[in-house]
């Protein structure tokens, strides 16, 4: 997914990912792509491998659904923080990821959903909406409004339990060998 949403700054868009969403449940592994066909909340699912049935009834799966439910949560929060003429031009997007190829389909919640490669074909064809002026201050707004999100930190073994062995391992085979 990385290597597709590098191929989308090549046709004018800028990539603004892990950022902290308000009032909108994260993301997790998407991004928000500004350019000149407007500014698109990206979620990604990987959904494994192609199951019998085809692509079309991924779109009705419960993590799907689910999914587009955050992805138009995540839109309406950054349709928040523009100006409402330029709120209008955010579009909620599910990014399947390990699907059959599966063209962009517009889904209830006005989200679209497709695999990758057919997104970005989508977002290469969609007409132009905002100058790329006004992409640049869409850019410098969600910067401000949308700050990056805290890592998310793992506590080590002496946070947890508050001693720590030095050696690990020292003792171990008198265990075993007692054992």
């Amino acid at each position: 997914m990385a290597t597709a949403l590098r191929q989308v700054t090549s046709l004018g868009y800028v990539r603004l990912e892990d950022r902290r969403w308000p009032d909108a449940v994260p993301l997790g592994p998407g991004a928000v792509l500004v350019g000149p066909a407007g500014v698109f909340a990206v979620d990604v699912l990987r959904t494994g491998r192609p199951r019998p049935g085809g692509a079309e009834r991924l779109l009705e799966r419960h993590s799907v659904r689910r999914r587009r439910a955050r992805a138009a949560g995540a839109a309406a929060a950054i349709a928040g923080l523009l100006h409402p003429a330029l709120g209008r031009h955010v579009c909620a997007v599910v990014a399947l990821v390990g699907a059959d190829p599966l063209p962009v389909r517009s889904l209830p919640e006005d989200v679209r959903a497709g695999d990758v490669a057919s997104l970005v074909a989508w977002l290469a064809a969609e007409p132009q909406r905002l100058k790329p002026h006004v992409a640049d201050l869409v850019v410098d707004s969600l910067r401000r409004g949308l700050p990056p999100a805290l890592p998310i930190a793992t506590p080590s073994v002496r946070q947890v339990s508050g001693v720590v062995n030095p050696r690990p391992l020292a003792g171990l085979y008198d265990r075993i060998r007692r054992g």
